[in-house]
């Protein structure tokens, strides 16, 4: 009995954990301009912008979609030479502009989606602007690091400046307060690198907060909640202490020791479960995770010094690049659920706090990975949960793929995953699937897959399905070829996976290909054109109730 038309798949992101098994899906994108400097980066619309301090520059990577980047940088160049571009924030108006501060020409600039650059200068003179955020009715607030100030544009160009009380006390960062919105007036928040504290302006006029480690160095700063159990809280960086700050709305201040000793953490942001931060002297990233856990991921170039970043998307300043931490997966390809077949995933949940799950289907390539918040479980501590195919809606024509995911990367916040595909009008006939992790697949890009014991007889029929399991990167044109036990060539086919599609299935592969008998022979997959990344198994279904299934080998 041949499983036939098995259309959907189940992929299973899994994240990565600190130890030496971890692996890091990094992927890093060259700035064109040699030795640019880049220092910060923000969103505008998807696209990301990057300043460039010694290029004189802003870098453009253009986006489809949320992390569907093309890799590739276009600059525009700010007007005015050597200005020196630091500080970027995106506006919240939709249309993609964004603000930046130009630290050596005493300026603010505003860009729009076209590139077109239009600059304000800083009533003080040399007043030294850094960080920037969008704040009330979308003005932009802006640190006078030399000037010992807090700068505000309003967004009909008029500027207002507040002095800092503590003299000299370099403000660097600044950010929104925790329920700061662009529409409406908020406090906003920043550090003072020199003067070892936190300032806060708002309403109730300036406040200055010691932090408890002397001269720590306060760098960046951001707002947000670290899982929901987490209240909102202002986080930064303390880039001489090695740790990473707390402050809530009543001034209460924690600090938390980063793993690795002097490890320079400097820009800091919020993203993919959690709290993400720069480690700019040993050349990674960190993230804190809703459970308090810190993971370091290790930076492929070496020595690159990464600086500002957004989610998890960073800047290396001396390597010259934009890097990114994409989340790692379980792909498990299996029957999903057609007619009788059904794919399953038992989650196994080894830690001490609940895992919820969610599920979904990926989409098409402007979508990338979707989900549907309402199709969650949660896993109770050292507990389990059982998802099935079944249990997702199907949509389409037969091309969707589904996935199970926590929407957190480390290794350490995802179940154990084990997957199986069964016939349910015959529960003796099933059997368990290769799971393989996305960053494996990534690292080989198999150019040619091969499947052994291709068996068709009376009694077995063999079935293949092939995936294209990266996130919008293409279609894949492949040749399927079908050899004998003494590697003769009996049939040959070119079918082509399409991007939003992701599948293509063989039902009764060697059927397909004209032969009616063959034992222990060899499926072979030839990626023949493509930047997609192949993946797929061979089931040998047999009426005995047997049900054999092998994972492309990569030669």
């Amino acid at each position: 009995m041949a499983f036939r038309n098995l259309v959907p798949l189940l992929v299973v992101p899994l994240g990565i954990a600190l130890d030496a098994r971890a692996v890091s899906v990094v992927t890093e994108v060259p700035l064109p301009t040699p030795a640019s400097h880049a220092l910060n980066i923000g969103q505008g619309g998807y696209d990301l912008w990057i300043t460039e301090y010694d290029a004189n520059k802003l870098a453009r990577i253009v986006c489809t979609g949320f992390n569907a980047c093309s890799g590739l940088a276009l600059e525009v160049g700010v007007p005015t030479p050597d200005s020196g571009p630091e500080g970027i924030t995106p506006f919240s108006d939709a249309l993609g502009n964004l603000g930046f501060t130009e630290f050596k020409a005493n300026k603010i600039g505003r860009v729009d989606p076209s590139g077109k650059v239009t600059e304000f200068s800083v009533p003080t003179p040399n007043a030294g602007p850094r960080g920037i955020v969008v704040g009330g009715n979308q003005s932009l607030w802006f640190t006078e690091f030399a000037a010992n100030k807090i700068g505000v544009l309003s967004f009909q160009g008029v500027f207002t400046e507040y002095p800092i009380e503590t003299p000299s006390s370099g403000p660097l960062a600044i950010t929104q307060g925790p329920t700061g919105i662009a529409c409406c007036n908020s406090d906003i928040w920043f550090t003072e690198f020199a003067a070892n504290k936190i300032g806060r302006l708002g309403e109730n006029g300036l406040t200055e907060y010691a932090i408890p480690t002397p001269d720590s160095g306060p760098s960046g700063i951001t707002e947000g909640q670290i899982g929901s159990s987490d209240t909102e809280a202002v986080w930064f960086t303390e880039l001489n202490a090695n740790k990473i700050g707390r402050i809530t709305a009543d001034g209460k201040i924690q600090e938390f020791s980063i793993p690795t000793p002097d490890s320079g953490p400097l820009g800091v942001s919020f993203g993919p479960g959690g709290l993400w931060f720069t480690e700019s002297r040993v050349n990674k990233i960190g993230r804190v995770n809703p459970g308090g856990t810190v993971s370091e991921f290790s930076i492929p170039t070496t020595n690159s010094m990464p600086a500002g970043l957004r989610g998890t998307w960073f800047v290396e300043s001396a390597g010259n690049r934009i890097g990114h931490i994409e989340e790692d997966w379980l792909v498990a390809v299996g029957s999903g659920h057609a007619g009788a077949w059904n794919t399953e995933l038992d989650l196994a949940n080894g830690r001490g706090a609940t895992v919820t799950a969610r599920v979904g289907r990926r989409g098409p390539q402007i979508c990338g990975l979707c989900f549907d918040p309402t199709l969650a479980t949660d896993i109770p501590a050292l507990g389990a949960r059982r998802v099935s195919a079944t249990d997702v809606p199907f949509v389409g024509e037969g091309f969707d793929t589904f996935l199970v995911t926590t929407g957190l990367t480390p290794e350490d916040d995802l179940p154990t995953t084990r997957a199986r595909i069964l016939n349910r009008a015959r529960p003796s006939q099933s059997a368990e699937i290769p799971v393989v992790r996305y960053s494996t697949i990534r690292r080989l890009n198999p150019s040619v897959l091969t499947f052994p014991s291709a068996t068709r007889n009376v009694e077995a029929h063999t079935n293949l399905v092939l995936a294209e399991v990266s996130a919008g990167e293409g279609e894949v044109q492949v040749i399927v070829e079908a050899y004998s036990a003494d590697g003769e060539l009996e049939g040959r086919s070119r079918p082509m996976i399409l991007s939003g599609a992701q599948t293509i299935v063989f039902g009764d592969v060697l059927a397909m290909l004209g032969i009616g008998d063959l034992e222990g022979g060899q499926i072979r997959v030839t990626k023949l054109s493509g930047n997609g990344l192949m993946w797929g198994l061979l089931a040998t279904a047999y009426d005995d109730g047997r049900l054999l299934v092998s994972a492309g080998l990569n030669p």
